[in-house]
């Protein structure tokens, strides 16, 4: 075990013992706890610290037959093999301290919080489902998580940006995580891929292990697989030693896929694969070969994109990312909004598929800590009659579908195409929604121009909180406003 400072250590140790006490401030608690969750080292000493005083305690009756003191103090039988004896002494450098000796440390410990305190610790120990057993060249996004190689790991979700994460799950079941990638840990056999890519070793002990994606569920019978998923709903799986079961979320026979054979899987299928492969291609790839119909983006034709800010606002603007930011206070709100000139599609009737993508960047405004999650909202302009704005011209007030509230549009003049939440901190990535409302309402129009506002739909905390955006036509590097039908 890593040893904290002394100073740390006996802060800690003053700290447990009031604790014991009962005699332990909010402040100082918040103090504790904020040592403990932060630092490995002092969480490792804080738990070995609790449970020798409830080991005290567990054997208490033994101090009944003479004085406290002479039990706990006096000198003990030389013994003849020192790894046997009774180890109260922690040593940090040259500072030494006895562990739980005093008697009304042990008493209170019955009597007080520590009871509390040690019922916690050990709740929270077998509610781990793995371990974090090693990391390479990682950079981690948001996570509720530990990420510190050897963390003991409850349910929860790792988000990672770059480099490999492994991970080993109680079942014995090992996972190496691919960043970029979201993994949510569901139980000791089981996990989410949010997005991202995964190998998993599963021996014999960890079969039926399961992994479970936005259109799909693995259920390994013993095997080496790998798995890559993406936030749309396509996945795809390669087996490379074994036997997998894919069970599609909308129902219908499973498929059973042996040594390298893959399979792919889109929203409303599972599509294996003929023969084998040895290397499975990429979703990218997988996109490629599905070939949309259509691609517009918002420079296209007589496209367009904006945004617009609330009176009030003075400063904060971009001449390449389009702004979005709610909160309480009248200025400093904006709204997003696009056109796609869809005049040179000539046969959108026949489309299965629209999305909609938006690359966003930060804005260097406002503090992500104070962000939250944030729910983004995209709605489609029905009042074909105001798709011919200006975005040099509009403003707060006479943006199409106008309503005074920055998480809101004029409900009669609009539908509802879809949404997406960003994770709190989260200010870079490719967001994407895909939905019936979308392709309807490419369908429906009549002038070949669709018109979409995107708002943040939940209010900020506070009025100092991020302002997101993405790419608008004058990007020099990101893809403007893109969308795609087939």
């Amino acid at each position: 075990m890593k040893i904290p400072d002394p100073e740390a250590t006996d802060e800690l140790f003053t700290l447990c013992d009031l604790l014991l006490d009962g005699a332990l401030s909010k402040e100082e608690s918040a103090k504790l706890e904020s040592m403990v969750l932060s630092d490995p080292a002092i969480r490792e000493l804080y738990v070995e610290y609790l449970q020798l005083n409830a080991h005290l305690v567990q054997h208490g009756a033994l101090l009944a037959g003479g004085p406290v003191e002479s039990q706990v103090l006096s000198p003990r039988p030389p013994v003849s093999d020192h790894r046997h004896s009774p180890k109260l002494v922690l040593r940090s450098n040259d500072n030494s301290r006895l562990f739980g000796v005093h008697w009304h440390v042990a008493a209170s410990f019955v009597l007080g919080l520590g009871v509390a305190a040690v019922s916690w610790l050990f709740l929270n120990r077998s509610d781990s489902v793995a371990v974090l057993t090693q990391v390479e060249n990682v950079t981690w996004d948001t996570s509720t998580l530990p990420t510190e190689p050897g963390a003991s790991l409850s349910p929860g979700r790792f988000r990672l940006v770059e480099g490999l994460a492994k991970i080993r799950f109680q079942s014995g079941a090992e996972v190496t995580l691919e960043g970029p990638a979201d993994l949510e840990l569901v139980g000791r056999k089981s996990c989410r891929l949010h997005r991202g890519a995964l190998i998993a070793h599963v021996p014999e002990s960890a079969k039926g292990f399961t992994v479970h994606t936005s259109s799909a569920t693995l259920i390994d019978h013993g095997t080496d697989f790998g798995i890559r998923s993406d936030s749309h709903g396509r996945a795809n799986v390669h087996v490379m030693k074994g036997e997998v079961e894919l069970k599609h979320v909308s129902g219908g026979p499973s498929v059973r896929l042996v040594t390298k054979q893959t399979a792919v899987v889109t929203p409303d299928r599972l599509l294996p694969t003929e023969g084998s492969e040895s290397e499975p291609n990429s979703l990218a790839e997988q996109e490629s070969a599905s070939d949309f119909k259509y691609e517009l983006t918002t420079r296209t034709g007589n496209g367009a994109a904006a945004y617009v800010v609330s009176p009030g606002t003075n400063n904060h603007f971009s001449d390449t990312l389009l702004l979005l930011k709610n909160s309480h206070e009248r200025s400093f709100r904006r709204k997003a909004i696009l056109r796609f000139d869809l005049s040179d599609c000539s046969d959108l009737q026949s489309s299965e598929e629209a999305r909609l993508t938006l690359q966003f960047d930060p804005t260097g405004y406002g503090y992500a800590a104070l962000g939250g999650e944030a729910k983004m909202v995209i709605y489609a302009l029905t009042d074909d009659s105001q798709d011919d704005w200006s975005p040099e011209e509009i403003d707060w007030k006479t943006i199409p579908a106008f309503h005074p509230n920055a998480g809101q549009v004029d409900d009669a003049k609009t539908i509802k195409v879809g949404e997406f939440t960003i994770p709190r901190g989260v200010l870079r990535g490719a967001f994407s929604i895909e939905s019936d409302k979308l392709l309807s309402s490419l369908k429906k129009d009549s002038n070949g121009l669709l018109t979409l506002i995107v708002v943040r739909e939940n209010p900020l905390e506070e009025g100092s909180g991020v302002v997101h955006g993405f790419a608008g036509n004058r990007h020099p590097n990101l893809a403007p406003p893109t969308l795609r039908s087939r």
